[in-house]
């Protein structure tokens, strides 16, 4: 073999692996948009009620709202990542 098809060969594509990586991506980014999307959403309902309290009720609103988008990340984390990207049995939803 000469150098130039040694060459050639190291640098070889494999295209299903660059395809399985581009869509590994693209669910990632989407997984980004949405969890920022979301947050965005909990704030702005965090504005809207405290809003419609008084004065003196917002501090406790927003340690509520606050709270409840913390709980929510660790329920995510604890059930819900495997339910979305777990291994699929039966069809329904996923495990592990």
């Amino acid at each position: 073999k000469t150098k130039l098809r040694e060459k050639e060969e190291e640098m070889s594509i494999d295209p299903e692996g660059d395809i399985n990586d581009a869509y590994t991506a693209i669910d990632t980014l989407w997984v980004l948009i949405s969890a920022v999307l979301v947050f965005f959403m909990q704030a702005g309902f965090s504005i809207l009620e405290a809003g419609n309290v008084r004065k003196k009720n917002s501090q406790a609103i927003l340690a509520k709202n606050l709270l409840d988008a913390c709980v929510a990340g660790i329920a995510f984390y604890a059930t819900g990542f495997a339910f979305a990207f777990g291994d699929v049995h039966g069809g329904f939803i996923g495990t592990k």
